[in-house]
């Protein structure tokens, strides 16, 4: 990844308000904490969450029952975000993790592996297969298309991705994802959302003529422009792409165009492959 991009993803989620604003109160992500807890597998004792974030699932798990995990852990490189974060905790990167090799029962990575670049992402598929004994559990958007989630700077007019994600997901690709552990489930959980089936074409013109300003505190890529809720005015271009969005055009398309009805996000369990089990950790 460029410089210039690891800088404004760090950029984004150093922002204490990222953390606050986004998850607290929010019941579309508690339902998506309890989905994933109620997959763990009953024999897991301890739980590593790489990406831990603000650590949303690890606090409700340890409020839950204090006395069903003997160790749970997150690891995050945004000290803003595991200044939340009620347990064991540790600030770095996903592509090298100071653990030993097998050291939990349970790996959890949700809603994390559509952020990283290309490099970081490989490391850190390595790393998590390398320190989970037992399960992986990763949670991801379900079937997400990056063209319409993109916005424009009305700043610099750079097009990106106002969450930084930078790959989408399926059953197919989350299935190859480790090499010693085989995939036994993949779920839809989360609210249905309905999203509009376009023509690659007709999607293309729509989508680039009518883009939304980036929502708040969102890092452009290019030139580091970020809008905050209060005591940033409006420039006439990002008051223009803040209203085209709600347009007669988009309207006519929402209503003429099919939509398909999905759950929010696709959650994956993975076990280790038995011909694996009887291998030394290290």
């Amino acid at each position: 990844m460029a410089t210039n991009t690891t800088n404004q993803i760090d950029d984004y989620f150093s922002q204490p308000e990222v953390w606050e604003n986004n998850y607290k109160n929010n019941e579309i992500e508690a339902q998506r904490i309890r989905d994933t807890i109620s997959a763990i597998p009953v024999d897991t004792k301890s739980i590593l969450d790489a990406g831990c974030g603000n650590g949303l699932f690890l606090n409700s798990l340890s409020e839950i029952d204090k006395n069903r995990f003997k160790r749970l852990v997150g690891i995050d490189s945004s000290s803003a975000a595991l200044e939340q974060v009620k347990v064991e905790k540790l600030q770095s990167g996903l592509s090298h993790m100071p653990f030993n090799g097998r050291e939990f029962d349970l790996v959890t990575c949700l809603e994390v592996l559509e952020h990283l670049s290309t490099n970081d992402y490989k490391m850190a598929l390595s790393e998590i297969d390398r320190i989970s004994n037992k399960y992986i559990i990763i949670t991801v958007p379900n079937r997400e298309s990056l063209i319409q989630g993109l916005a424009i700077c009305p700043k610099c007019h750079c097009c990106f991705n106002p969450w930084h994600h930078v790959r989408t997901f399926d059953k197919d690709n989350l299935s190859k994802l480790f090499e010693n552990f085989e995939m036994r489930e993949c779920m839809g959980i989360g609210p249905k959302v309905k999203k509009i089936k376009l023509h690659p074409i007709i999607k293309g013109i729509f989508l680039f003529g009518f883009r939304p300003a980036p929502p708040n505190y969102t890092v452009c890529p290019q030139c580091l422009y970020k809008k905050t809720p209060q005591g940033q005015a409006q420039t006439p271009s990002q008051k223009q792409n803040s209203i085209n969005p709600q347009g007669w055009a988009k309207k006519t398309i929402n209503f003429i165009a099919p939509k398909e009805e999905k759950p929010k996000w696709l959650l994956a369990i993975y076990s280790r492959r038995p011909c694996d089990e009887g291998l030394p950790s290290g």
